[in-house]
């Protein structure tokens, strides 16, 4: 039987071989005895979001990888591993997709140790209320974890009970796509069950659960689902609005824009945002946007206000991310309004629903400032043109490459000449630790 592809995450936690990286120790949840009250619980599911906002995942690995394989960012770093994602040749060694691998199955660990005990709690100053905020929590975040997985590397071991030992995790084999999105849909709606409706935008919600769907379903293709799931966020004005200026939800946190965003402060530092600027500005100059993406963010008749992203200093053009310089306690966003106009747009052209899309793409490029806000009466060119649209008003945020693959346009956008570049290797260091375990397709 091929072995858990996830033993190297179990060995990354519980041995002390110098090949693995070391977890913080504060943010291991894996004895037995540290979920056991209510205080207990919350800091546990304060060290899984630590997790998910660490180096080696959302903080730096997971928006390197997805925005150097894009085509809006190139690599001008000195870093040979980080080249490998811009020229699409990476290689089964890269240390950064190891950890990045080793990272998401922790927070898996993390929330299932959080799963698995919080019901069981018995702590008269722990309130259902509390307890229900908690496991939501937990199922969101695990969702999300497998949703970055089978994005990244398709299909892969779904584990659901909590590792203690080496021995915990053998005998999982990889599982098919499908599976995985069975179970992110599984995660969601427990989660949806649990959460409530908050204007707190840096913990999951329910809106933020509705917003994971509407972006779930266009991967699946469930058009109607993805509509459904859209309006629900789209509807709760009160708490979601578009900001009326294009930088506004990156000058401030915690904004109406905002439905799910992860947080950074002057304690727990995004060590991501030095490397969009140039030395001179605070920063190392690890990346540039392409010249295609600064052509259109230039062009008023498409970028409008996020010409904004773009920084001119002594005439090179730098990705102005957070349109001040990097400061190191900058949010990341994983949802926003803006998406959920445009995955509803999306759905809605596939549902011959041209008018509909047409107004929520327009709604964006308004908000924007963009100076052509034209309705498209050709099916293919309003899709084209949600396409563009979701480019340049998410050029930084990762979801160009995906956006590419799910639509069919990574190949022939981006030259890549093999399919199996679509996915990353399974960590070489796995096929060391188990002989059974097979690499992706092209890999081997």
């Amino acid at each position: 039987m091929q072995k858990n592809l996830i033993i190297i995450t179990i060995l990354f936690l519980f041995s002390s071989c110098a090949n693995f990286l070391e977890v913080e120790p504060e943010l291991a949840v894996s004895d037995e005895q540290s979920i056991t009250n209510g205080k207990g619980a919350a800091a546990a599911l304060n060290g899984v979001y630590n997790k998910l906002a660490s180096d080696s995942y959302h903080g730096v690995s997971f928006r390197f990888i997805t925005n150097l394989s894009g085509d809006n960012l190139r690599w001008v770093g000195n870093s040979p591993s980080n080249r490998e994602f811009d020229v699409f040749e990476v290689f089964t060694s890269n240390s950064r997709v190891e950890s990045l691998w080793n990272a998401i199955y922790s927070t898996i660990n993390g929330a299932n140790h959080i799963i698995s005990k919080v019901p069981d709690i018995q702590d008269q100053a722990f309130t259902d209320a509390e307890r229900a905020r908690i496991l939501g929590e937990a199922y969101f975040i695990r969702a999300l974890n497998y949703f970055d997985l089978v994005r990244l590397w398709g299909g892969v071991p779904i584990v659901v009970k909590p590792t203690g030992s080496i021995e915990d995790g053998l005998g999982i084999a990889r599982s098919d796509k499908a599976a995985v999105y069975e179970q992110i849909l599984s995660d969601l709606e427990k989660a949806e069950q649990y959460l409530e409706l908050t204007t707190v935008k840096s913990r999951a919600s329910k809106g933020a659960v509705w917003a994971f769907r509407s972006t779930l379903y266009l991967y699946l293709e469930r058009w109607q689902e993805a509509v459904n799931n859209a309006n629900k966020v789209i509807e709760e004005t009160t708490i979601y609005q578009l900001n009326k200026s294009y930088s506004d939800f990156y000058l401030s946190k915690n904004t109406a824009e905002s439905i799910f965003e992860i947080d950074y402060t002057i304690n727990n530092r995004n060590n991501y945002a030095i490397n969009w600027l140039p030395g001179s500005l605070g920063g190392r100059r690890e990346f540039l946007p392409t010249d295609d993406l600064i052509n259109l963010l230039n062009n008023p008749l498409v970028g409008g206000d996020r010409r904004n992203l773009l920084l001119l200093d002594q005439d090179i053009y730098y990705g102005n991310m957070d349109f001040k310089p990097a400061t190191g306690i900058d949010q990341v966003y994983v949802f926003r309004l803006a998406e959920i106009f445009l995955n509803r747009a999306e759905a809605n052209v596939k549902l011959k629903k041209l008018a509909d899309a047409n107004n929520d793409l327009k709604k964006v490029r308004a908000r924007a400032n963009v100076s052509e806000v034209s309705d498209y009466a050709n099916e293919e060119e309003l899709e084209r043109q949600i396409q563009l649209e979701r480019r340049l008003e998410f050029a930084f945020e990762g979801k160009r490459w995906f956006d590419l693959i799910r639509t069919n346009k990574a190949k022939s956008t981006l030259g890549i000449t093999k399919d199996y570049k679509l996915l990353l290797p399974i960590p070489q260091q796995l096929i060391f630790v188990d002989k059974e375990i097979e690499q992706n397709e092209g890999y081997k």
